[in-house]
C-alpha cells in the first residue's frame, strides 16, 4: 500500500463516531430582481423536397433551380475539367429551403446547388 494511503488510515479514528449532524435548512435570499421577457416563436409547416426529383415536380421549385443554375454559371464558379487519373470527382447536391418574411408570410423558394463532403 502506498505509504499516502497507509497515513491517512492510520490517521483516522475508528472508535469517533459517524457524524450525524445535519445542515440547517437553506434559505433563499430575500431582495428578487424582476424580470420580464417574451418568448416567441413561429411553427411553419415547410414541406421543402428533400430531393432534386421531389423539386421538379413542382414549376415553383424548378424555377428557383434555373435560377440558382444561373447564377453559378454567370458568376463561373465552376469549369468543366477532365478528371485526373486516380482521382475521383466530388459529387454536388440540392439544397432547398421556403424562406419567409418577418410578418411570416412566404418569401421565395430557395434552391442552393452545394458540394458533398
Amino acid at each position: 500500500m502506498p505509504k499516502l494511503c497507509t497515513s491517512t488510515l492510520q490517521d483516522a479514528r475508528m472508535d469517533a463516531p459517524p457524524d450525524t449532524s445535519t445542515p440547517g435548512p437553506r434559505t433563499r435570499s430575500k431582495e428578487r430582481e424582476e424580470v420580464s421577457f417574451t418568448l416567441m416563436s413561429r411553427v411553419i409547416d415547410s414541406n421543402d423536397p428533400s430531393t432534386a426529383q421531389e423539386a421538379l415536380q413542382s414549376k415553383a421549385w424548378k424555377d428557383a433551380m434555373d435560377f440558382e443554375y444561373q447564377l453559378v454559371m454567370k458568376n463561373n464558379n465552376w469549369q468543366l475539367v477532365d478528371i485526373p487519373l486516380g482521382n475521383k470527382p466530388i459529387g454536388c447536391r440540392w439544397i432547398f429551403k421556403t424562406k419567409y418574411k418577418e410578418n411570416g408570410t412566404m418569401d421565395k423558394y430557395k434552391a442552393r446547388l452545394v458540394v458533398k463532403g
